[in-house]
């Protein structure tokens, strides 16, 4: 099972003096820096914080997958990936060439979310829906257009995760100006709602990964029911917004059964396939969830499918409510083939409706309130509408301080925008 919480808004990106964007990097920090330590998994696996472990018995220690989960088994420069593994400088870099990081390839290689998002939207038929592709890769950027090299080798002292409030961060704001954006509905929603909950097409999930098959093979094999799409977990994620203050911001979930026991992560996540137009209103008010939550009390989340032999993720914004932990719902399978052999998507049985363990960090996200499900209940054609007069206020909605002086990287954006 790829434990994949590198759940994290960025792509692992640096270089010197990259092409196409970003600044030399200036200061590299690298034994608390948060590509170097890999300590992202761990925090979100260990006991003490809510984690899986408290299902296994297991120390982290004692797991494959807290190697590196880079696919290709190599260096940048071609050769073996060291044994026993150790992070250094060189998990990224080629030093005999310069740019000394390929972008975005080995990015991809340890963020696999945004690999599956790319990989998703070259599987669809001619012609393809364009939105499942982010806005920003068709205009021809890559990651560090956006993630510098100093921005991704400073200092993580005290910060257990990068979804920390002061993690790797950046931002919209970075590159298009507030004052030149429509003032309808970003007036309405202002610096409180994240860009991406509305310009974001689609979250990703890892569905049902099999932890018996990592075990078994020492994270040689790694099995889930599949990836899932085509939904949007709506919470509030602190501290993301200009000022520091805390955003409605789309998350996702990473599922995980073990010895017929469930186990569900919820957290944020910024999904790389951002729109140019944003979500109809609908999209997130009055929607199936909201209702299916004020008929039963509940939201389904995932539901088994008999015929496809796995959970399915519902579609659309799926919000996260106060009561969260009893309210959403999610099935789970278990896998009766041999876990040392690769495939066997027959072999996946239902196993329970609920969830033995459920884990959202306090830290980083908590729930939409009450005032806020209710204004998500307006109906579209009931909701408040935004005038001129409130866009001219959008720069101190969204705050002067919040925008960055131009660089290279804004300037590009700026240019393909």
């Amino acid at each position: 099972m790829k434990l994949r919480w590198i759940l994290v808004p960025a792509m692992l990106l640096s270089g010197f003096a990259l092409a196409g964007g970003g600044s030399g990097i200036r200061n590299v920090p690298l034994p608390n820096n948060h590509h170097f330590a890999r300590d992202t998994m761990n925090f979100f696996y260990q006991k003490e914080n809510g984690g899986l472990e408290l299902l296994t018995g297991i120390p982290y220690a004692q797991l494959q997958c807290r190697n590196c989960h880079q696919k290709s088994g190599k260096l940048p420069d071609g050769r073996p990936l060291p044994s026993p593994y150790r992070p250094s400088c060189e998990d990224c870099h080629d030093f005999q060439q310069r740019p000394s990081v390929k972008s975005p390839d080995v990015c991809l290689e340890c963020h696999t979310r945004q690999a599956a998002e790319i990989a998703y939207f070259k599987t669809l038929p001619e012609p393809r829906d364009a939105d499942w592709q982010d806005v920003h890769a068709r205009a021809g950027m890559t990651c560090v257009h956006c993630h510098t090299g100093d921005q991704l080798h400073e200092d993580a002292t005290g910060q257990a995760s990068m979804l920390d409030p002061g993690g790797v961060d950046a931002r919209c704001e970075g590159c298009h100006d507030p004052l030149r954006l429509s003032p309808r509905n970003h007036a309405l929603h202002g610096d409180r709602v994240a860009c991406a909950a509305c310009h974001i097409k689609s979250v990703f999930a890892c569905n049902n990964c099999h932890f018996d098959t990592e075990l078994a093979t020492q994270g040689k094999v790694k099995r889930a029911t599949g990836q899932e799409r085509g939904f949007m977990l709506l919470l509030n994620r602190r501290g993301r917004g200009p000022r520091g203050k805390d955003q409605v911001y789309p998350a996702t979930f990473q599922s995980v059964v073990y010895q017929g026991r469930s186990f569900n992560t919820i957290a944020p996540f910024y999904s790389h396939t951002v729109m140019k137009k944003a979500h109809d209103c609908a999209y997130c008010h009055n929607n199936a969830a909201l209702a299916e939550y004020a008929a039963s009390g509940a939201i389904t989340v995932t539901r088994w499918d008999e015929t496809k032999r796995k959970p399915v993720a519902a579609s659309g914004m799926i919000p996260v409510p106060p009561d969260w932990q009893r309210a959403l719902r999610f099935d789970y399978a278990d896998f009766k083939g041999d876990p040392a052999k690769p495939g066997q998507p027959d072999k996946w049985v239902f196993l329970k409706s609920h969830a033995d363990l459920l884990q959202m960090l306090p830290q980083f996200a908590y729930p939409l309130t009450g005032d806020q499900l209710a204004k998500l209940r307006l109906p579209v054609a009931g909701a408040p509408k935004a005038g001129v007069k409130q866009g001219i206020l959008l720069s101190e909605v969204i705050g002067r301080g919040a925008m960055q002086q131009p660089t290279t990287a804004r300037a590009a954006a700026l240019k393909a925008r």
